[in-house]
């Protein structure tokens, strides 16, 4: 929460900077997190194109109005109020037009004209920012945001998210083609009744990219023997091994899955982590000898004895179960450490497919207000959780923290290895989830750690329509989080 305010007030100064460098006209759009920092685009009538000049002018720009400690104020407005505020952002007036709310939170810096709705806290004025830095990334920048290193901010390095950002721009593009790049914009899909439409499109659009991942693999048919899948919490990893399974089907490849969570060590040698408790998260608390061992064995067609794990006590069953790989067929490892090449050391890289796979959600809240992918994971996560696992909101946000950290550590670093990244985001899963995330955010307690999380999740979701579901079919990715999916988990 800490580092959502500190951006927040940061992107607020760089908004500042570039009406008072290119005036009013001037647009600012922002993209994708990439690296350590947010994508922006930056329209001067009409260009979109941005100079290693401008980049230093909006730099000095605003180093100028944090030295200036511009102060923030939080109004509480009428409806008719914020539609003045906002007359000149159309994309925000119609978010307020389309609200249920009588009264609007809005900051207001009365010295530059500058107002925004309240989408969470922020600094009292600008002089608190430590630390940001621009990078020119045509056509467009990114704003850098530092690190906290033993409470010293560090920059972060040159951003190298090369296929990453491919990805985030292939979305982003495809939502403007679907004429749905914000949440105002999804509102009134929702309610003229052509969501059904777009959900169709999505479902389909996600199906086609699948199919051709796995004509990908079949290409390669003589050399692809395992297949990687690894991603952050929530991403629907699950769902996509078994649509991917189909798909390899349809071209005469068939699967078979080899669980990573039958190689945990045994309970006594799990590393542990700084506070002491056992680290089941880290590559270490799998058995890497024998699972290189075992796929080097399957590489040369030759059966293996596969352990069972049994988590209540700890260690491996002695029941086995024999596996091997067919001509024709693949094996499917799904987990978190799948693009860590210590993983599969024993399979040469050509012998393997690695896929990355996160919920990368790039429709934007208005033109300078994103949605964080991690805030989508969370809500999926929260909703299956209780859902399922029998975990309430507070539970999971409580629990987010340390899972954030383990996919720093052990996920993130690895994405660029893989041969294809997959998006799982869905343009309108947002405004479907809202109805199960609701009254679960509501019991958390106001008393507990957890309430700030929840409430700015609740004013988040109160943005958006409520999405029919009869459309959304058995086989997609957001019913392992709702149910109602024909696939059995």
């Amino acid at each position: 929460l800490g580092m959502k305010i500190y951006r927040r007030s940061v992107e607020y100064a760089l908004y500042i900077a570039i009406k008072e460098l290119y005036g009013k006209k001037a647009k600012l759009l922002v993209g994708p997190h990439i690296e350590k920092g947010y994508y922006f685009d930056l329209f001067r009538d009409g260009r979109n194109d941005v100079s290693e000049k401008d980049i230093e002018d909006i730099r000095k720009k605003m180093q100028q109005i944090i030295a200036r400690k511009l102060t923030f104020t939080l109004k509480e407005v009428s409806k008719k109020e914020a539609e003045k505020y906002f007359a000149n952002r159309p994309e925000l007036l119609d978010l307020i037009k389309q609200s249920d709310k009588k009264e609007f939170r809005i900051y207001v810096q009365k010295e530059t004209g500058f107002a925004d709705i309240f989408h969470g806290p922020i600094f009292p004025d600008t002089g608190y920012i430590q630390a940001f830095d621009l990078l020119m990334f045509a056509p467009g920048f990114i704003l850098q945001f530092p690190d906290y290193v033993n409470k010293v901010l560090i920059m972060p390095k040159e951003p190298k998210q090369i296929k990453l950002t491919k990805v985030l721009r292939e979305t982003r593009e495809w939502y403007k083609i679907q004429g749905v790049e914000n949440v105002a914009q999804l509102n009134e899909v929702i309610k003229s009744g052509e969501i059904s439409e777009i959900i169709k499109i999505a479902e389909a659009f996600q199906e086609k990219k699948i199919a051709q991942i796995a004509d990908m693999i079949a290409a390669r048919r003589d050399q692809i023997k395992f297949v990687t899948i690894a991603g952050p919490s929530s991403s629907g990893k699950t769902t996509f091994a078994k649509r991917l399974s189909i798909q390899l089907m349809v071209n005469g490849i068939f699967p078979v899955a080899l669980s990573l969570d039958d190689y945990f060590v045994e309970r006594e040698l799990t590393p542990r982590d700084e506070k002491g408790d056992y680290d089941f998260e880290v590559i270490e608390a799998l058995d890497l000898k024998l699972i290189n061992e075992h796929l080097a064995t399957l590489l040369r067609n030759k059966p293996i004895k596969v352990p069972r794990f049994d988590f209540t006590t700890g260690h491996r069953k002695k029941e086995t179960h024999d596996m091997c790989l067919e001509p024709g067929q693949v094996a499917i490892l799904e987990g978190i450490h799948g693009l860590n090449d210590r993983l599969t050391a024993t399979v040469p890289a050509e012998n393997k497919f690695k896929i990355y796979i996160s919920a990368l959600n790039q429709l934007r809240i208005d033109d300078i207000n994103r949605i964080p992918t991690t805030d989508c994971r969370l809500i999926r996560r929260m909703v299956r959780d209780y859902k399922y696992r029998g975990y309430s909101a507070q539970d999971t946000i409580g629990r987010w923290p340390s899972v954030r950290r383990g996919e720093e550590r052990n996920i993130f670093p690895f994405q660029e290895n893989a041969d294809i990244i997959f998006n799982s985001a869905l343009i309108y899963e947002l405004a479907v989830l809202k109805k199960y995330a609701f009254p679960i955010l509501k019991e958390v307690p106001k008393d507990s750690p957890e309430f700030p999380v929840a409430e700015s999740l609740n004013t988040f979701l109160e943005l958006f329509a409520d999405c029919p579901e009869k459309e959304i079919p058995p086989t997609s990715i957001i019913r392992e989080f709702i149910g109602e999916s024909s696939f059995k988990y």
